[in-house]
């Protein structure tokens, strides 16, 4: 699941994080916008993306292997 997170407008733009995140051990990235988690409480990648955009129309976003 993709999770879109409204953020506060900049300089007069809209914007929004588009937030991705797995919990399956073993996971791993190697994109500036993932972080690796690994330890006992926590496995798993996290990503997040700036978008400058609003709400008035779909976005198609894809998480790709």
């Amino acid at each position: 699941m993709i999770d879109l997170q409204p953020l506060v407008d900049m300089n007069g733009e809209s914007r929004f994080s588009a937030q991705f995140k797995t919990i399956q051990e073993g996971t791993t990235s190697t994109s500036n916008n993932c972080v690796v988690k690994s330890g006992a409480n926590a496995s798993g990648v996290n990503c997040r993306v700036l978008i400058y955009g609003d709400y008035t129309h779909p976005y198609s976003l894809v998480v790709e292997n």
